[in-house]
């Protein structure tokens, strides 16, 4: 009887326990979950689809996925038992894809000019007598032509050339002017002194010189002038004047308004009888004439 006691009672409380109510959703490290979960870190039961181990738990306090103590974070695709951070591992269960291989495309082929870049200087090479300009010249060879270093052999040499458009044949230099004749711009440098156009000098006789109709420097001006006083018109005839003969009436005056020597100032310049009034072009006509004042003669005497 004690024998059947002592086997009975072990067996009693075996199924004793198997109907103790439990809550399966929380165990500790070591214990056990229902069939088909597993426990946690957190001390969780969690179910483990299709009886693997691969797919995550829901998120920790932390926000990263646990599964099976095992943190999986960042959003990284895990197959199999573990995982390598930044890549997919392959395992027992299905992974996201093949990892595609970057693949570099073929080199560029070298681009090779067809011609060369560098454009060749064909000018003769640096060296004595060579120049640029008028300035790397000595005085010898003073003008730059063709980057050689040479006098000038006549005006075609300095064309195009602001302010030296004359060869001076002794230098060979190119300069404004040889003589008078070519200084026209500017009537108030009419002269040319040292190569240079200039105002005249009262002193000297280049007005002369240059033109015989304006063979007279008014000071003031600078000016090549026909006179610039009366004396400068004596023995004039006025022929030229009025346009027409007048029979050698001199024309012994000189306009200083003008500078131009005339026939007469006014009709009290008039000595002959039969042209004595001074007329609008300043030459002795007779009254009545187109060219006489209305009043002449009462104006005259």
């Amino acid at each position: 009887m004690k024998l059947r006691i002592q086997y009975v009672l072990p067996l009693f409380l075996l199924f004793a326990c198997d109907k103790v109510e439990r809550d399966w959703s929380k165990c500790a490290p070591g214990d056990q979950c229902l069939n088909g979960y597993m426990c946690t870190d957190a001390s969780t039961c969690v179910r483990v689809p299709d009886g693997g181990p691969d797919v995550a738990a829901p998120a920790d306090a932390s926000g990263r996925d646990v599964v099976g103590g095992l943190e999986v974070g960042g959003g990284l695709d895990v197959a199999g038992s573990g995982e390598v951070a930044g890549r997919e591992v392959a395992g027992s269960d299905a992974v996201d894809g093949a990892v595609d291989a970057p693949v570099d495309a073929p080199a560029d082929a070298p681009q090779f000019d067809a011609e060369p870049d560098v454009i060749v200087d064909t000018r003769s090479v640096d060296g004595l007598g060579s120049c640029g300009v008028d300035r790397d010249c000595p005085t010898s060879a003073p003008m730059c032509l063709n980057f050689r270093c040479a006098k000038c052999a006549g005006n075609n040499d300095c064309a195009g050339r602001a302010g030296a458009a004359v060869c001076e044949p002794t230098s060979g230099k190119c300069v404004v002017c040889v003589k008078s004749s070519e200084c026209t711009v500017d009537p108030t440098k009419p002269v040319c002194v040292v190569n240079q156009c200039a105002a005249c000098s009262a002193a000297a006789s280049e007005c002369e010189t240059k033109n015989s109709a304006a063979p007279v420097c008014e000071p003031t001006s600078g000016k090549c002038v026909q006179c610039v006083a009366t004396s400068d018109c004596a023995g004039d005839a006025d022929g030229g004047v009025d346009g027409g003969a007048d029979g050698g009436v001199v024309a012994g005056f000189c306009d200083t308004k003008t500078n131009q020597c005339v026939g007469c100032l006014s009709s009290m310049d008039c000595t002959d009888p039969s042209k004595p009034i001074c007329g609008t072009t300043q030459t002795c006509v007779a009254c009545g004439s187109q060219l006489a004042l209305v009043d002449g003669c009462a104006t005259k005497n």
